[in-house]
């Protein structure tokens, strides 16, 4: 039979499941919103532009300038393309990041009521049972300092990923001014 104590820890961490449910939820649909947003952004721009380079080339003379004018409107392209990955990667993993931080709270916080629900069996438990929960608490410890390791390791490769993104586009940046440059 459940007790009071036991009974209000159990509604508790009912609550505190709901409560990061909803928060991952929401962190997940802001995550969208901001998608959403941007693309909209992106897709207004790249309409209004299209829209600005169709009226100009009706305004063309002869085939040549048609020519001069369709390359100059393409010329900054690659940047916009750039831009447009640049803040769609920005968004996840901003999205990526708070969901994974509120994970880790998640685990720090299950952590801890279950070292204290040890801790509570322990000493209102059967005598005897002091090595059973010492050793679930080891275990607890050990996947404990597995998951930091595993985070760790994440974040690093999530560092190396963003670096690896940042030189690319850096990259790309100085081929297609190059590009700009003998094409001029």
């Amino acid at each position: 039979m459940l007790s009071t104590t036991n009974t209000e820890q159990l509604l508790s961490a009912n609550r505190a499941n709901v409560e990061s449910a909803l928060n991952v939820a929401q962190l997940t649909l802001d995550g969208v919103e901001r998608t959403l947003a941007f693309n909209l952004s992106a897709w207004k721009s790249a309409v209004t532009e299209s829209a600005n380079v169709a009226r100009a080339l009706l305004e063309a003379k002869d085939p040549q300038e048609w020519l001069k004018m369709q390359t100059e409107a393409n010329q900054p392209l690659g940047d916009r393309v750039l831009a447009y990955s640049r803040g769609a990667y920005e968004i996840a993993a901003q999205t990526g990041a708070q969901v994974s931080k509120l994970f880790e709270a998640q685990v720090a916080e299950f952590n801890k009521q279950a070292i204290a629900f040890l801790d509570g069996a322990a000493k209102n438990g059967v005598p005897g049972t002091e090595v059973a929960i010492n050793s679930v608490k080891s275990a607890i410890a050990a996947a404990n300092a597995a998951f930091e390791s595993a985070t760790k390791v994440g974040q690093e490769v999530a560092h190396m990923a963003e670096a690896n993104v940042q030189a690319a586009t850096q990259a790309t940046t100085k081929a297609i001014n190059g590009a700009r440059r003998k094409g001029a």
